[in-house]
């Protein structure tokens, strides 16, 4: 599980994240909208629609992008808000894929300095 001050937790900054996105992003395993933060950490929500199926399928996405998540975010430059939308893919995917597929997404994003 990731630290409170790594989770977009109020439903105001998770709303914020998403309408007030600065990028927003699209691969086969996920969708991404964020915005760059004024934080020490970038922090992160999973949104897991009933769409995705049951609630152990949905958990079970979510811990994956969670972990995946931990992988790359040492990585990132600038820290984000980042609202992560995943598709039923994630769930035949390994955390190593998720994670690269972050990092392919967020390539642009991480090589900025502000």
């Amino acid at each position: 599980m990731l630290p409170n001050n790594e989770r977009l937790t109020t439903q105001r900054a998770i709303k914020a994240a998403i309408r007030e996105k600065e990028f927003d992003l699209k691969t086969p395993l996920l969708y991404l909208a964020g915005r760059l933060n004024q934080q020490k950490n970038s922090r992160l929500v999973v949104v897991a629609s009933k769409k995705l199926g049951e609630a152990v399928a949905r958990n079970r996405i979510k811990r994956l992008v969670r972990e995946a998540f931990k992988i790359v975010k040492v990585e990132f430059k600038v820290p984000v808000d980042l609202a992560i939308f995943p598709t039923r893919k994630v769930l035949s995917e390994k955390v190593v894929d998720i994670a690269e597929d972050i990092r392919r997404a967020l390539g642009n994003i991480r090589g900025k300095d502000t």
